[in-house]
């Protein structure tokens, strides 16, 4: 399930109902939203699992293939 929410102090509230039981426990992947004030990666937002796919895809396809790769971003 994935959702939207907002940072408010420790908590993050979210936009949509849960549907969960009060008191569940849950796993929480923050990521931030790139600004809605830059319109080209504004476009990308709601993409990021597939641009991060396809980031390793190419990782794995130049490790295989033995081309030298410099890391353009830091982990």
């Amino acid at each position: 399930m994935l959702l939207r929410g907002i940072v408010r102090g420790n908590t993050i509230e979210v936009a949509e109902p849960l549907n969960l039981p009060e008191g569940s426990k849950v796993e929480v992947d923050i990521r931030p939203l790139v600004a809605d004030h830059n319109p080209f990666w504004g476009i990308f937002h709601d993409y990021d699992q597939l641009l991060e796919d396809l980031e390793q895809q190419i990782m794995k396809e130049r490790e295989q293939s033995n081309m030298e790769v410099s890391p353009w971003r830091s982990a």
